[in-house]
């Protein structure tokens, strides 16, 4: 979710401020503008049965763009067979970074094609950089996300071996995104395909 606040500069609130000295403050809040701006990802033909798990359930509850419900937050949600052998988990870092994984355990005999996605609702440009990363706009700021670490194992431990990390990629085919992975990877290991998103707000 991007945020855009327009309204008038410090000058002209001034001004303002001089001839409603004795009015109330909501002139002050009908000259802001509020323009709200939402990337979203969109699966491509995923499981329509999947279930979906959360883990973690964090303290307090949140707002979040326009719901007017509050919201509770944890620390993973995982779709499981979002694709058939494929899950999808969705993790923060819980150290105060900005931004959250969303990783991909591909077990044996699952085809790696069929994970696509694409950027709807505000998105406007995608590039993919030369670090490997994709940079998404929404015309007010963007998000950033990373070249995907992905490596063997059953799922995603901090202390994974380097020798087990295969090289992996971003496929862009105009707005779809796939992922490109070396043709002699193992398909018979359990492979977890871990980008991260930046910066997922103003």
């Amino acid at each position: 979710l991007h945020r855009k606040v327009k309204g008038p500069t410090p000058e002209e609130k001034e001004k303002e401020e001089k001839k409603r000295k004795k009015k109330s403050k909501e002139t002050e809040i009908e000259l802001r503008k509020v323009i709200d701006k939402a990337i979203v990802f969109k699966w491509i033909n995923t499981n329509a049965s999947v279930e979906v798990l959360p883990g973690g359930q964090c303290d307090g509850i949140h707002s979040y763009g326009s719901l007017k419900a509050p919201a509770r937050a944890f620390r993973s949600i995982s779709y499981k067979n979002i694709y058939p052998g494929i899950d999808l988990v969705f993790t923060t870092k819980g150290d105060g970074q900005a931004g959250y994984e969303f990783s991909y355990v591909i077990r044996p005999g699952s085809n790696l094609a069929d994970i696509k996605f694409q950027f709807v609702g505000s998105a406007k440009r995608i590039r993919l950089l030369d670090d490997g990363s994709l940079s998404v706009r929404s015309g007010i700021n963007e998000i950033k996300i990373t070249k995907p670490a992905s490596f063997y194992g059953d799922f995603l431990n901090d202390k994974f071996n380097l020798n087990e990390m295969v090289n992996s990629g971003f496929n862009v085919s105009g707005n779809e995104i796939s992922f490109i992975l070396p043709d002699n990877f193992d398909s018979k290991r359990t492979l977890v395909i871990d980008p991260f998103v930046t910066n997922t707000n103003n």
